[in-house]
């Protein structure tokens, strides 16, 4: 699961294994470790939730949680929908835009790059 954050967004995208994975066990989550010391990790993770009507985020203890309302997050894992595009605090100075997608094969293959598990790119199937 790549993420990337700036500004005031957050978008997290996931291979066809990762989204497999996030839509049977309720999550997916993954550790970018800085240094051998306590805590000096980031912890992120996607993960479905019953009780809530909108996508949301958190961030506590070094940990990014992004949370989707459990119907969304099914209907997108199990379709063709290429992601959920939602703000936050729409128009107030707080906005944060979530975003979670699924990761398309590049035009352009990248050799650094592993992509056999991403999602074909539909623009390289017309």
């Amino acid at each position: 699961m790549k993420i990337r954050i700036r500004e005031n967004s957050i978008r997290l995208r996931l291979t066809q294994g990762e989204v497999v994975s996030f839509n049977q066990n309720g999550f997916f989550e993954q550790t970018c470790t800085f240094g051998p010391e306590a805590g000096n990790r980031l912890i992120y993770r996607l993960e479905k939730s019953k009780n809530l009507k909108e996508p949301n985020a958190q961030i506590e203890d070094g940990k990014i949680t992004v949370f989707l309302p459990e119907n969304d997050a099914t209907h997108w894992a199990g379709g063709d929908e290429v992601g959920i595009d939602y703000t936050k605090y729409q128009d107030r100075p707080e906005e944060l835009r979530i975003l979670v997608e699924k990761d398309f094969q590049c035009l352009k293959p990248r050799l650094e790059e592993d992509e056999s598990d991403n999602f074909p790119n539909p623009q390289s199937l017309s």
